[in-house]
């Protein structure tokens, strides 16, 4: 083979930065508020939501009583457990609408669960809590609509002020193969 180049393999990623903040595994990891900050869930139930610029904790608090499964940002104004309505899914059966805005990240506590999880933190608005089964630790599914056709009859498509409305999907709690 002379004369031709070889490609020698690349080596491996490196990470430009560790998180370092939970005392348990990280179940659960979101993008939020236009990729400016990083939800993270993990196995005791705590939800740390971080401003990358800074990799300095905005908002911490115990989310659920147990594994949180996932997170997902519903609007700039909430988080379902997490941009500022947010939620969260948890082995605790439950999923939680939080509101919790770019604005309200200054009254929350940032005192990491690795640091102490006996402090008591003050946590965002609890907006909805929805029972669902966890059924083989699945996560949730969100599908959002971002425009909703009006009822008239040139098939107008009307945009949404707020939250969109989202359609959240679970695992069956009767079946273990339906949704």
């Amino acid at each position: 083979m002379v004369g031709q180049d070889v490609k020698q393999p690349l080596p491996p990623a490196q990470p430009r930065y560790v998180f370092r903040g939970h005392a348990a595994q990280i179940h659960t990891l979101t993008f939020i508020r236009s990729n400016s900050r990083l939800a993270t869930g993990d196995a005791d139930g705590w939800l740390v939501i971080w401003r990358l610029a800074t990799k300095r904790p905005v908002a911490v608090w115990k989310a659920h009583c147990n594994a949180i499964l996932g997170t997902e940002a519903w609007s700039d104004r909430g988080i379902m457990t997490v941009p500022p309505l947010h939620t969260s899914h948890g082995r605790d059966n439950r999923i939680y609408v939080w509101a919790l805005g770019e604005g309200d990240e200054g009254f929350m506590d940032t005192t990491l669960p690795v640091d102490d999880t006996h402090v008591h933190r003050k946590q965002p608005w609890l907006l909805h809590a929805i029972h669902v089964n966890t059924l083989n630790f699945c996560s949730f599914a969100v599908c959002r609509f971002q425009d909703v056709p009006t009822p008239s009859s040139d098939d107008e498509v009307k945009t949404i002020d707020g939250p969109h409305p989202l359609l959240i999907a679970v695992p069956n709690a009767i079946k273990s193969d339906s949704v």
